[in-house]
Formats: structure tokens, C-alpha cells, sequence
């Protein structure tokens, strides 16, 4: 008896041990028990925008590329100073804190827009439409959009650099490297990630086969690119210097970080440029000599003229009242051409319709010479519109006011009212 009392009593202790767990035995102060599984947290941390964004970030991988995914990441962080709270629980008056520190904070424009749908995007995803009850209440005042001038290098700009590139190209394959982003972005205003993507075979003599537009991985059909004819030496050029390394992409690169490459043979050569800025010059270099700024935008490859003018090539305001003025000068021979040939088809219109309204009346009279015509007659010789088969006739005779020739019956017949 006194052996199985012990069992019971060992198999009660045991059970209310597991029902109380002890957090720190004797003997392991402060340390955690081996085998448990640390639970998971009740809130979302000490910075609840971060926690969420980075929430919203992973589960909208799949959907964005890895540059843009980097570039939210860090402009979410920076949000992160000014909002406090998480996205659901966002009010009106926190989206009023962060427009006014959009104003205050000396943004450029295009970096409020970015900033804005950052966060437009974070409260969808969680489904909180704050900001467009704000924006429908009229509490933000929209900024105009600006005309302000963009930067783009000239075309002896764009010489001396690739000169500078060109000297270096011969003793460094990195700065050959460079040189041939510099020169294909300049000829073709191709993307970077476009020229990265080509192989020499794309390269012809007037075109660049873009097979990857956008770079890898992007919902686009390929497309071909114009070769610039005062680029084409510098192409050509690029290309001689190009086969004497092996490889078949046509920017041979060790390393696949092209944009801190272009930096460091930037420093050492003392230059500063873009591939954005050179593809700018090739759209703003095209409009200056008198293309249409449809043709500039299927050459950049855009899907519409409002991209290529917000951001790449716009009509200059001198070369606009030029235009304006030879227009209203200068009378176009089409113009003249176009006048005489509608005048002379409205001539014609008329006779047709004078000769068809008389043969028509004579040959119904020649057929029935005392009964009355079916239409009305020509007025002078000029012929009216076909009457409407079962309408009333104009006109009524009378036995006794009978014409004695089919002449009067033409002439003079009499009128019902």
C-alpha cells in the first residue's frame, strides 16, 4: 500500500509540474529550458510601420523586381521617421503630418510622387483608404505639374566624354566596359539593362535587336533600337575594340554591379554622367532636329508620347514659335492643291445634278406626254431632290385648266395649297 501511495503521489507531482510550468529552475537562473519553442509575439514590435512594411515587402516579392524592391524597402525606412503608427490604424490627421512634411522637407517632386505611392500602396495593401478619403474631402491641394527644364548633356558634352572614355578604353577593361555602355546608351538610347542584356550579334549597322526590353524578367516583346547616324563611327569604334576580348555579351563585365563600375571609372577619369542622362540626350537630340515626338517615342520605346515628354525630350519654346509663324506665313501648296480640287468637285456635283433632274423629267414626259410628272420638275433648269414614292403631289389638274401642249403642263401647272 505504502508503494503504490508513492506511485500516485510521484504521478501528481509530475502533472502539476506540466500544468505549472517553473520559468527558471533552481540552478539555471535566467535561462531558458532546452526543448521549448519560444512563442510567437502579440504585437507587431516596438516600430509597427517597419514590422508591417517589411510584411508588405515579402509578400509582394513576387511581384516587383529586385532594383525596385530595394528602392521601396529604403524609401519605406524613411518613412518610418514620420509615421509612428502602423498602417491600419493611420488616420486623416497622421496623412496631413506626412504631407506637410513632404512640403517642409525640400523634395524634389518626383521624389514626393515616389514617396506618395509608397504609402498609397502600404495602406491598400492592408486596406485602409485614409488617403483617398482625404484627397475626396479636398484636404491636400495637388501640385501643379511643373515644366522645369531637364537635364540633359549636349552633343559636345557627349563627345568629350566619350573621348575621355575612348583614350582609357585602350589600357583598362573596365573602363572598356564603360566606354561601351556609354556609347551603345548614347547611339541607341537603349536602358542600361537593355545594352547589358545584347550580344554582338544584335548590333548591325543601323539597329540594336533589343531581346530583353527593360532587362530580364519583364512583361515586354522585344523590339529593335535606332542607330543615330552621327553615332555610328563611335558604334563601329566600340565594336574593333570590343573583339579583341573574348565573350559574346557585347559589354564585357567581370562583375555584374554595373552602376558602381561606371562610379569608380567616373572618379578616376574625372567625368560625371549617366546612362538615364545620355538616353535623355538621344530622345532631346532627335526633337531638335525635327523629328515628331511620335517617332522619338517609339524610338526611346515607350507605350505613349506622355512619358517621352514628362522625362526625356521636350519641343524647345523657340523652335514652337517658329513652327507657329511658318504656319501662318507660309500658305502650303497642299492647301492650294486641296481648295481647287473641292472646288472642282463641287462644280461637277452641280452639273450632275442639273443634267440628271432635267433627262429625268423629259424622259417620264416622253413616255407619258399628257400625264403629270412623277417628280418635280427643274426649276430653271436646276433639279430638285427625288420625291417620296405614295406623298402627295405638288400639283393638280383640272379638266378644264388641262394644258393644250405638254410645254405649259412644264411651265405653268397649278398649285394646290
Amino acid at each position: 500500500m505504502n508503494t503504490l501511495a508513492a506511485e500516485i503521489g510521484d504521478l501528481l507531482a509530475v502533472a502539476t509540474h506540466a500544468d505549472n510550468p517553473v520559468e527558471n529552475p533552481p540552478g539555471r537562473r535566467g535561462a531558458k529550458s532546452r526543448g521549448h519553442r519560444r512563442r510567437e509575439a502579440r504585437s507587431i514590435g516596438r516600430y509597427p510601420f517597419v514590422t508591417c512594411a517589411n510584411r508588405f515587402l515579402e509578400e509582394t516579392r513576387s511581384y516587383y523586381s529586385e532594383s525596385t524592391l530595394r528602392a521601396m524597402r529604403v524609401g519605406l525606412k524613411r518613412l518610418a521617421k514620420v509615421v509612428r503608427v502602423s498602417p491600419q490604424a493611420m488616420t486623416q490627421a497622421d496623412v496631413l503630418e506626412f504631407e506637410r512634411w513632404l512640403v517642409s522637407g525640400g523634395f524634389a517632386r518626383g521624389t514626393k510622387k515616389v514617396y506618395r505611392a509608397y504609402l498609397k500602396a502600404l495602406l491598400q495593401f492592408y486596406g485602409n483608404g485614409v488617403y483617398a478619403e482625404v484627397r475626396a474631402k479636398r484636404l491636400i491641394k495637388p501640385e501643379n505639374a511643373s515644366r522645369e527644364p531637364l537635364p540633359c548633356p549636349s552633343s559636345e558634352r557627349v563627345s568629350q566624354i566619350l573621348q575621355s572614355l575612348r583614350d582609357a578604353a585602350e589600357r583598362d577593361d573596365d573602363a572598356l566596359a564603360v566606354y561601351g555602355m556609354a556609347v551603345m546608351s548614347a547611339a541607341t538610347g537603349a536602358r542600361l539593362k537593355e545594352v547589358l542584356g545584347a550580344v554582338t550579334t544584335d548590333v548591325t549597322e543601323r539597329e540594336l535587336f533589343i531581346a530583353h526590353p527593360k532587362g530580364e524578367e519583364r512583361w515586354a516583346s522585344a523590339r529593335r533600337a535606332l542607330i543615330l547616324p552621327h553615332m555610328r563611327a563611335h558604334v563601329r569604334d566600340y565594336l574593333d575594340l570590343r573583339a579583341k576580348k573574348p565573350g559574346a555579351s557585347l559589354i564585357p563585365m567581370a562583375y555584374g554591379n554595373a552602376s558602381g563600375l561606371r562610379q569608380r571609372v567616373n572618379a578616376r577619369l574625372s567625368v560625371q554622367w549617366t546612362c538615364q542622362e545620355f538616353r535623355r540626350a538621344w530622345g532631346q537630340t532627335a526633337l531638335d532636329r525635327g523629328a515628331r515626338i511620335e517617332a522619338v517615342s517609339r524610338g526611346l520605346g515607350h507605350r505613349t508620347t506622355n512619358t517621352t515628354e514628362t522625362y526625356y525630350a521636350r519641343i524647345k519654346t523657340d523652335r514652337a514659335f517658329e513652327e507657329l509663324e511658318r504656319v501662318f506665313q507660309e500658305e502650303s501648296p497642299n492647301r492650294l492643291i486641296e481648295s481647287k480640287a473641292s472646288n472642282a468637285r463641287e462644280h461637277t456635283r452641280v452639273r450632275f445634278q442639273r443634267r440628271a433632274g432635267r433627262h429625268f423629267n423629259q424622259a417620264a414626259l416622253r413616255l407619258r406626254p399628257l400625264a403629270r410628272p412623277h417628280f418635280p420638275r427643274p426649276v430653271l433648269g436646276r433639279g430638285l431632290p427625288v420625291g417620296i414614292a405614295g406623298a402627295p403631289r405638288p400639283w393638280k389638274w383640272s379638266r378644264r385648266e388641262k394644258p393644250k401642249s405638254v410645254l405649259l403642263a412644264i411651265v405653268r401647272p397649278k398649285v394646290v395649297g
